[in-house]
């Protein structure tokens, strides 16, 4: 991990803060779309039937509801998301439902504001103790702990650009000691 300053520490905070916000919007565009009502009811698995035969025997994703005959609206038990072509995609995709994706990005969040920068503008995490060693840059904002979450999304564009940023903007030591 690098030792970010300043303006780097700004960066990669920002960059964090803006793959939680992408993340969250396409769970809710997910959960939105034509089925609201879903909640944050768990996707499951099962063999696909239906009137299409190239889909009959598939893996299917399906949002597995409650049945409520006296409510409204009418939400059968399951209902049909998505298909797969193969049983370990389908179960990828449903173990990483709509509900599953907010709730991991409010878990995020919660880090990045639990670890923010010292109460006096410090350049040390507030939670993490900087006293044990003036040198040790896992205590430095941002904090090893919120540096972890930004390669999640080391496919993105913005993640190799800032790395390289970042490390150009490090001194020989800094760079050792990462």
């Amino acid at each position: 991990m690098a030792v970010m300053s300043g303006g780097d520490a700004e960066k990669w905070v920002a960059f964090v803060q803006a793959r939680l916000d992408e993340d969250e919007a396409l769970a809710k565009a997910a959960l939105e779309a034509g089925h609201s009502e879903w909640g944050d009811r768990p996707w499951a698995v099962t063999e696909c039937s239906g009137p299409e035969p190239d889909h009959e025997g598939c893996p299917c994703i399906v949002y597995q509801g409650e049945y409520k005959p006296f409510e409204e609206p009418q939400v059968p038990p399951i209902q049909y998301v998505a298909d797969a072509e193969e049983p370990e995609h389908a179960a990828h995709i449903a173990r990483h439902d709509p509900a599953r994706a907010l709730r991991e990005v409010a878990a995020k969040r919660a880090i990045l504001a639990e670890h923010g920068p010292g109460e006096d503008g410090s350049v040390w995490c507030r939670v993490c103790d900087p006293a044990a060693d003036m040198n040790d840059s896992d205590r430095w904002y941002p904090c090893k702990t919120v540096r972890l979450l930004a390669p999640v999304w080391s496919g993105h564009p913005d993640y190799a650009a800032i790395t390289s940023e970042t490390e150009q903007s490090m001194t020989p030591s800094q760079r050792r000691n990462r």
